[in-house]
């Protein structure tokens, strides 16, 4: 059986997704800072969907959100049917949970495959002791607010077109940089004045500080730019008493030496469906 949550059902969906912190941190996170809203403008909105088995034991929970995202989490096989069906008629852009729990969902329906490109993502989180003392070169700023400004919106829509290959419009980049909540700052890395990268605080969970969106935009690239902004964000996080964190593709080699040289250790496996585009 399976139903939309509610805000009563916060709690309860919340304590089932800590379980494995690590793996859910971005749902984890989005519903401690956004909860349960599903006003179509907000990016971050979206309908959550609980499954329980015959016993009444929640054994799955999912979020699609307005940005044609879906975060799924799938714990018990007594319900992977009944999820599989559902992603296979309620396809997103990109979902994401982590790896074992996807492949539980894929075995329940085979065919699913036939809607998606997959890839894998390593979540990976500081090793505190590890982070190497780097003398900031780069001065970071909180754009959240710059909203209005042209020439941060164009920066930031260049990073995401360059960075993620995303052509997003202007009017997205606002809505992004306006829903952030105050303790979500949306970091621009600044070289003697000229921005030359950007990260954002992703998620917060009780244990993780998420870090994304990390983007050197390609003329400033091989530069240690991408190291000193990282260093200086996962130094933002431990001041906030949270462990540094953040996904990085399996084919992205560099990036992940990048990290790794950062004190960054891998922790646990995602997997990534891309909706075909050709369906």
């Amino acid at each position: 059986m399976h139903r939309v949550l509610s805000k009563a059902d916060i709690a309860g969906v919340q304590q089932y997704l800590m379980a494995d912190e690590a793996g859910n941190a971005f749902m984890i996170g989005n519903l401690l800072s956004a909860g349960i809203v599903n006003h179509r403008r907000f990016l971050r909105g979206g309908e959550y969907y609980g499954f329980w088995a015959a016993d009444g034991t929640l054994g799955g929970a999912l979020a699609l959100y307005n940005n044609s995202q879906c975060m799924v989490c799938c714990t018990d096989g007594r319900v992977s049917g009944e999820m599989a069906d559902f992603l296979y008629r309620n396809p997103s852009a990109t979902t994401i949970g982590p790896a074992e729990d996807m492949a539980r969902l894929l075995s329940a329906r085979p065919d699913l495959k036939q809607q998606m490109n997959v890839a894998l993502q390593h979540f990976m989180q500081l090793d505190m002791a590890n982070l190497p003392d780097i003398e900031p070169q780069l001065t970071l700023a909180d754009v959240r607010r710059r909203h209005r400004d042209a020439a941060t919106v164009y920066f930031i829509a260049c990073c995401l077109d360059e960075g993620f290959g995303y052509r997003t419009r202007d009017s997205i980049v606002r809505r992004v940089l306006k829903e952030r909540k105050a303790d979500e700052p949306y970091f621009v890395a600044y070289r003697q004045g000229v921005p030359v990268a950007q990260a954002h605080i992703q998620a917060w969970t009780p244990h993780y500080g998420q870090i994304g969106g990390v983007t050197t935009l390609n003329r400033y690239r091989r530069q240690g730019v991408a190291r000193d902004m990282v260093c200086q964000v996962a130094r933002y996080i431990l001041k906030k008493d949270r462990i540094p964190c953040l996904l990085v593709d399996d084919d992205n080699a560099h990036a992940r030496a990048l990290y790794e040289s950062l004190g960054f250790v891998p922790r646990r496996d995602m997997m990534v469906w891309q909706q075909r585009r050709n369906l």
